[in-house]
């Protein structure tokens, strides 16, 4: 059994109340001695404090609740992770809720029975009436993503029309023209803006699109990708990593050669873009940077903080790696 507050007051011989202020770091008048007693009865038992109940008590859970839409996408652990190094510094706790049935409200609930002070959740999965019904819920909220409109909330962001116009401009001006882009779904506002930052980047190529919709999958996308490779692309934009890879297996069981006949480059930059042959070139969008933000934001109306909601634009980076472009 896990050793109790009282099984220590017991083996230091003191009160519970005593044992409790002491370890708590609390000012109190006590000897030394017995103040080393009592946290040496502690290591021996092994006690360890409850957060949990001492938050219950002072009403200051400790609790950040991080909503994802789901753990296939190699992104969205490397953004818990980088969340919760975020939070430990500051005495928090992370919970990470997947949320691949987009129900909201239930997730939102599940978390305020368990006295979750702030959420931070992916926006872009959402509608934007749900986003706006936010306030329903008395939570402290920050949203990471896309979103189709203003917010009610904090919202962090990587500035991914920038970045894709940016990738597609450095495909083009590479001579690695026409480019073509395998977007995500038209229901993704994540998909929209890497979309118009293709389209402003061809549309400053002097050429056509060439836009063919996938699902940010791996699978799934084989005769998109089929149409897409039979115009002859010399390059491709791809709407996230698994994209890519998917692009990058279809491209090379065509025989084709990369960089030397299709360049390709992904967005996220996720590990799996590196570990490939070729390897991926990739828009970088550190989950570090995004993570480090939202939790910012999050403590900055935790403690008080009551201005307008504020939008952060982070920059992304595009990672040269095997499947060019060439320069």
């Amino acid at each position: 059994m896990r050793p109790t507050l009282r099984d220590v007051a017991r083996l230091a011989g003191v009160s519970p109340g005593l044992v409790s202020r002491v370890l708590q770091g609390r000012a109190v008048r006590v000897r030394e001695d017995t103040r080393s007693r009592i946290q040496e009865a502690a290591r021996a038992l092994g006690y360890v404090p409850s957060r949990l109940a001492r938050g219950m008590r002072l009403g200051q859970s400790g609790l950040v609740a991080l909503v994802v839409p789901g753990l296939e996408n190699p992104y969205y652990p490397a953004l818990a992770l980088e969340t919760q190094r975020a939070l430990w510094p500051h005495g928090l706790d992370l919970l990470v809720y997947t949320n691949p049935t987009f129900e909201l409200p239930q997730v939102l609930r599940a978390a305020l029975a368990l006295g979750v002070e702030g959420v931070i959740l992916v926006s872009s999965h959402y509608s934007q009436r749900e986003l706006e019904g936010l306030g329903a819920f008395p939570l402290t909220f920050v949203a990471v993503g896309h979103a189709w409109g203003p917010l009610p909330i904090d919202r962090v962001s990587f500035d991914d029309r920038a970045a894709a116009r940016e990738a597609t401009l450095a495909l083009g001006r590479a001579g690695h023209l026409p480019v073509a882009h395998l977007s995500g779904p038209g229901s993704s506002p994540t998909a929209q803006a890497r979309l118009a930052g293709y389209l402003e980047g061809v549309g400053q190529l002097g050429q056509e699109p060439l836009v063919f919709e996938g699902n940010f999958r791996v699978e799934g996308n084989q005769a998109a990708i089929g149409a897409m490779l039979a115009g002859g692309p010399r390059g491709v934009l791809a709407g996230n990593d698994l994209l890519a890879l998917a692009v990058l297996r279809q491209a090379l069981a065509l025989g084709l050669r990369l960089p030397q006949e299709l360049t390709l480059v992904g967005f996220d930059d996720i590990p799996a873009a590196s570990w490939v042959y070729p390897a991926l070139s990739s828009i970088r969008r550190p989950p570090s940077r995004s993570a480090e933000a939202a939790v910012r934001l999050l403590l900055r109306r935790r403690e008080g903080y009551a201005g307008p909601p504020e939008t952060l634009l982070l920059p992304a980076e595009l990672v040269v790696r095997d499947t060019g472009p060439l320069c």
